[in-house]
């Protein structure tokens, strides 16, 4: 049917003007048409309300993916490593060469309490150095053989008292004898050089740490899976937080359901909600944010707190 036919026949139908039936016939459809759009809009999202925080978790990802990847480049272009000496090195130094300021912390922590790297190795022991980080800092090493003298120091003893003879012809101390070392920092050797303490439990002790993020009181020794009051007690007597401490920290309103469930103190329920409750009511900004949570409770958030970020 031609467009003139059309205007004619609502002209008649409704005893229109020409201009009102031209104007009807032309804005008519597109009336229908955005309504109709409207109501189907409405139902899709109503639809769709479910899965859109997992949008909204896609959207996130994607752009951490590419922020990541630009910071990344930027990184390479300005960081020039050149041969250093790992025992005298600074904070600032170590930040240059593109190190995390945690790993930097807890590498001029362990030197200030008396540790020495003795080679190129001896660097895996601190916490926080991954291999990817060790493998690219490695060929850059320089160890000055002043720093590797052949006298053990206290945290050497037990690879000494291998040989009990040897070991009572140099000294009266015994395989467990040990100064005070920040348990924030110790690897298992200086682990193991308590009484009790086999391969083992210091590996149990260390994981966790990494698991948590760090010991903020000796009281979540307690946790270790295994450890008796006995090892637990002397633990407490050997080792000490530095009061200047910082754990590692999960910021609260970026971080996934995945990587919350990886503390232990969260189960996946509980991980979940949290951030669920982030997407319905907006950032938090506060710990006590998380009392409106019905699946945490006091001593839980109370143990959370000095992990969180906001």
């Amino acid at each position: 049917m031609k467009f003139s036919k059309v205007i004619r026949w609502v002209k008649q139908k409704w005893s229109l003007s020409r201009g009102e039936a031209r104007g009807l016939v032309i804005f008519l459809p597109l009336i229908l048409l955005i309504l109709g759009a409207s109501t189907f809009y409405k139902s899709w999202l109503a639809y769709q309300g479910a899965d859109m925080p997992d949008t909204k978790r896609l959207d996130e990802l994607i752009g951490l993916m590419y922020l990541d990847s630009a910071a990344e480049q930027e990184i390479e272009n300005k960081i020039r490593l050149k041969p250093f000496d790992p025992n005298h090195v600074s904070e600032a130094d170590l930040s240059k060469m593109g190190v995390t300021a945690y790993l930097a912390r807890n590498w001029i922590r362990y030197i200030d309490k008396g540790g020495r790297f003795k080679k190129k190795e001896d660097l895996m022991r601190l916490y926080g150095m991954k291999e990817e980080e060790y493998d690219r800092l490695a060929p850059y090493l320089v160890i000055s053989e002043a720093q590797n003298p052949n006298a053990p120091h206290s945290l050497q003893v037990e690879t000494n008292a291998n040989n009990e003879e040897a070991a009572h012809q140099k000294s009266p101390i015994n395989k467990y004898t040990f100064e005070a070392f920040d348990i924030n920092i110790a690897d298992t050797s200086a682990l193991k050089a308590l009484k009790g303490i086999g391969s083992a439990y210091a590996r149990r002790i260390v994981k966790y740490r990494e698991a948590l993020g760090g010991y903020v009181n000796k009281e979540q020794l307690k946790e270790v899976y295994g450890l008796g009051a006995e090892l637990i007690q002397g633990l407490d007597t050997a080792c000490y937080i530095d009061s200047t401490y910082n754990p590692d920290k999960i910021n609260i309103n970026k971080a996934f359901e995945t990587e919350l469930i990886r503390h232990p103190y969260l189960n996946r329920k509980q991980a979940k909600a949290i951030v669920n409750y982030r997407y319905q009511h907006g950032d938090y900004n506060h710990p006590d944010d998380l009392f409106k949570i019905k699946l945490l409770d006091s001593i839980l958030i109370y143990k959370l707190k000095p992990y969180l970020a906001f």
